[in-house]
């Protein structure tokens, strides 16, 4: 019975990876989340992949769904753009990343950013909304918004 119980760890080790000599590195996993799975998210269809119309709701403030993105974000929708743009020079953006796969767009992320900032909402259901994991969110938020804020606030 005990050398059925080691023989079974030894397969479940294995499956893990860990007998094999290779280390963490060697197990990488593909993304949970595909491009196509962002460009169906919720953030991304309300707020990033606008029509003329639905651009100019956003921007007035006076209409329901402007109104309800300043509710949600804490801001304007018009500023918003312009941190945007402002992130947009400092940020290095490739189409594609070293492994060949579509980058992030960068609209889910400063939107994920204004969020946690707005509402306190944790980066797991920024995830949710965006499609984008949730350790890229915080990296994002902690290496290029701060740097932001903290550059806005000099002036």
């Amino acid at each position: 019975l005990v050398q059925s119980v080691l023989n079974d760890d030894d397969e479940y080790m294995g499956y893990l990876g860990t007998t094999h000599g290779r280390g963490r590195r060697g197990n990488r996993q593909s993304p949970e989340y595909t491009n196509r799975n962002r460009l169906s998210s919720v953030f991304y269809t309300k707020y990033v992949a606008l029509d003329d119309a639905s651009r100019n709701e956003l921007q007035n403030e006076s209409c329901r769904r402007g109104k309800r993105f300043r509710c949600r974000f804490r801001t304007p929708f018009y500023i918003y753009e312009d941190i945007l743009d402002e992130i947009k020079q400092g940020y290095p953006v490739k189409e594609k990343n070293c492994f060949g796969v579509p980058s992030v767009q960068l609209e889910l992320l400063v939107l994920g950013s204004l969020r946690f900032v707005a509402t306190g909402c944790p980066f797991d259901v920024i995830e949710e909304l965006t499609c984008v994991a949730a350790e890229t969110h915080r990296k994002f938020f902690h290496t290029y918004f701060t740097k932001w804020g903290q550059k806005k606030q000099k002036r």
